[in-house]
């Protein structure tokens, strides 16, 4: 049976997913529970990308076969037949990337749902939105009268950690992975939290359900037994858990997070656009290897192409919407956040450096 779901982010871009799979394909799907909070009823005008799940015959005229068959390559088309990842396997077919509307194919095993999202889905919302002049960076992002505040660092720096720790303070919450940037506005990009044993903060655990908590427990065992080679997050709707959600705020202060072993006290430093700016880009591209992968790939036979600049692009796009007159910060925290590493970060908060 076929299934569709349509989805809205600010009425920015819409994407359908179409999915073509048996029902027990479908029993690990995390789509849905990830972008709940973009779902629409109705199909819009309008539709941006358009993603279909289930198998499918790749369209390969005009392509050049790089790596034995390991990628197809044609004008605004890209076929990656195998793809794989901790037991994860999945292929996919993109037409038309840079056109009006985008057509993806994905084909995976029930393990490869978990997978696509951040590895094929995420990339094309992210492309299509830095295209559309709304970049989003690898951020958390919090609220406080109408005041917005982010902190962005590579995966596992801390970024949930700090946000829920911050809505316990107060603060209203936007995100804790993506943040869309608009005109020195921060857009919210509510997807699910990605809950383990170490950024489980109370205002999370006080809310999880006896079967979430059990879950949650099992993951973890598996994650020691394995000596940290399988790592399943447990995924929870921000809104479900979270009182005081925000849609957007004009941006008042941005942080970026080094996290580093050696050190034992936080350390805070005022720093400039132009340094922040390229740590935006470097964290996000570490969000999409795979990606970046495909994009020096296709840009050999297609170099002028938009995917091709695409990281030039975004940067450009970074510099256009973020003021100079917003306040830019560096934080060198522990690797595992403490209670004196909330503190430190609320002082910068309310009062700054000084």
């Amino acid at each position: 049976m076929v299934k569709k779901n349509y989805y809205s982010v600010h009425n920015i871009l819409n994407f359908a997913v179409i999915d073509k799979t048996s029902i027990i394909n479908r029993l690990m799907d995390k789509f849905e529970v990830h972008y709940a909070n973009f779902k629409v009823e109705d199909e819009p005008e309008n539709l941006d990308i358009i993603f279909e799940i289930g198998k499918f015959k790749p369209k390969l005229s005009n392509t050049y076969n790089v790596g034995d068959g390991k990628y197809y390559f044609g004008q605004d088309y890209i076929y990656v037949p195998h793809e794989q990842y901790k037991g994860a396997k999945w292929s996919f077919e993109i037409e038309g990337i840079e056109a009006s509307t985008t057509h993806i194919r994905i084909s995976c095993n029930p393990l490869g749902r978990i997978f696509i999202v951040g590895n094929v889905i995420d990339f094309l919302i992210h492309f299509k939105l830095a295209e559309m002049g709304y970049p989003m960076i690898h951020a958390s992002s919090l609220c406080k009268d109408n005041k917005a505040i982010l902190f962005s660092t590579r995966g596992g720096g801390g970024k949930t950690t700090i946000a829920l720790h911050l809505v316990e303070h107060g603060f209203g919450f936007l995100g804790d992975n993506f943040t869309i940037l608009h005109k020195s506005t921060a857009l919210s990009f509510p997807t699910s939290l990605s809950i383990f044993t170490y950024n489980l903060a109370p205002i999370i655990k006080n809310n999880l359900t006896q079967k979430q908590k059990i879950e949650l427990q099992i993951k973890h065992l598996i994650y020691r037994m394995t000596k940290g080679y399988a790592k399943f997050f447990t995924k929870v709707n921000p809104k479900r858990v979270i009182n005081s959600m925000c849609e957007k705020a004009k941006i008042e202060k941005m942080v970026i997070i080094f996290p580093r072993t050696d050190v034992i006290e936080p350390k805070i430093i005022e720093t400039k656009k132009e340094e922040v700016l390229d740590h935006l880009v470097y964290n996000q591209m570490l969000e999409f290897p795979l990606f970046n992968r495909y994009i020096y790939e296709y840009s050999y036979f297609f170099p002028d192409s938009p995917l091709s600049r695409h990281w030039e692009t975004y940067k450009r796009k970074l510099d256009e919407n973020l003021d100079d007159d917003i306040e830019y910060y560096r934080i060198i925290p522990p690797t595992r956040i403490s209670t004196q590493t909330i503190e430190k970060i609320l002082e910068v908060v309310n009062n700054g450096t000084n």
